[in-house]
């Protein structure tokens, strides 16, 4: 019986030593686990405020090379500044990003460090940042900012929209000056005048053509272009001889501005006699 106490004793001895070391040893690897774990976090600025101007912007007012058109690439400015509390952190950097309505893919993707060596408490920084842009890139932006720091943390986002639109309103025709009838036996030279204005300025009127049709239903392939004399008057010679078809010939005029759109048609009608 005693060697048997013995026996038995000592299998509980080997046991708990056992248990003990195991216990230990899982106790210190959790342990360790979370030394990682705190190790490696690390204080988190705060982006107490975001500021941005303009928000609103109109591309038509923005000229390249003097002049307006729809193919443009416009760079597009803004003045942005952040108050940020650093808590503690002194290597910080300042991230940027602009988007669209339609897409989550950045515009603008902009990345400003940050010195805070003096370890201030809070910092205000004062920025500008540019993208390009099309003109024919309309609708409301996002632009969003964070803080980030050394360690790959990221602070608080915070954004503001940015409208961008466009203006530019159509040119218009005010009067066509051109013979009404015409007796035509021979070959017969005359002029049109066409006038034209615009809301943004006659000097965005910078074409006008027209397209003719005979009294058989046929028309010319091709607009045919009026010379431009001044801002908003534009003048063409055209003729007439024996050969063409007695009857109503029309004209259709169209004005054409520096985005490239174009004003209602103006309808004259020459009759042939």
């Amino acid at each position: 019986m005693k060697a048997t106490i013995f026996r038995n004793a000592s299998i509980e001895a080997f046991l708990l030593i056992f248990f003990s070391s195991f216990i230990i040893l899982t106790h210190s690897g959790c342990d360790t686990e979370s030394r990682g774990i705190i190790d490696s976090s690390y204080d988190t600025p705060y982006l107490v405020n975001f500021n941005l101007s303009p928000q609103e912007i109109n591309t038509d007012t923005i000229l390249v090379n003097g002049e307006i058109t729809p193919s443009d690439s416009l760079l597009i400015e803004w003045d942005v500044s952040v108050e940020i509390e650093p808590r503690g952190v002194t290597n910080l950097t300042i991230h940027y990003r602009l988007t669209g309505t339609l897409s989550s893919s950045p515009l603008l993707d902009t990345y400003i460090p940050v010195d805070n060596s003096d370890n201030a408490a809070s910092i205000q920084v004062n920025n500008r940042i540019e993208t390009k842009l099309a003109r024919a890139d309309v609708g409301t932006f996002m632009v969003t900012a964070s803080v980030e720091t050394g360690e790959g943390l990221s602070s608080n986002k915070r954004s503001k929209p940015v409208y961008i639109y466009r203006t530019n309103s159509p040119p218009e025709i005010i009067s066509v000056n051109a013979p009404d009838t015409l007796v035509v036996t021979e070959t017969v030279n005359f002029e049109i005048t066409v006038i034209t204005d615009d809301p943004d300025g006659v000097d965005d009127v910078v074409r006008v053509h027209f397209m003719y049709t005979n009294p058989d239903g046929i028309q010319n392939p091709n607009p045919i272009s009026l010379n431009k004399i001044e801002p908003g008057v534009f003048r063409s010679g055209f003729s007439f001889d024996e050969t063409n078809t007695k009857g109503t010939h029309t004209f259709e005029f169209q004005a054409f501005d520096r985005m490239g759109e174009g004003s209602d048609v103006y309808l004259h009608t020459i009759e042939i006699q």
